[in-house]
């Protein structure tokens, strides 16, 4: 993938997704930023649950669904300034 220009898709990545994607973006988006979306999305509802339910550890799962959003932030705030240098 060395031999890509910046922003084009890996081939792996089907052209329809990666065209819509440009479309909404005006560039390449990383499908991997929904399933880490989805997880951190799990996890935080998990947790909802379980501070209704009032099981012991719920918070827990919160504060680790938050900790795995900001990190995922974090990341990507990194990539759109390394790519926009």
């Amino acid at each position: 993938m060395k031999d890509q220009p910046p922003g084009d898709p890996p081939a792996f990545i089907p052209d329809r997704w990666s065209a819509a994607m440009r479309t909404l973006y005006g560039r390449y988006y990383d499908p991997a930023l929904d399933t880490m979306t989805a997880i951190a999305a799990g996890l935080a509802l998990l947790g909802a649950y379980g501070l209704r339910a009032d099981i012991d550890g719920s918070l827990q799962v919160i504060v680790a669904a938050a900790a795995l959003l900001a990190y995922f932030l974090a990341v990507a705030v990194w990539d759109e300034r390394r790519w926009r240098a």
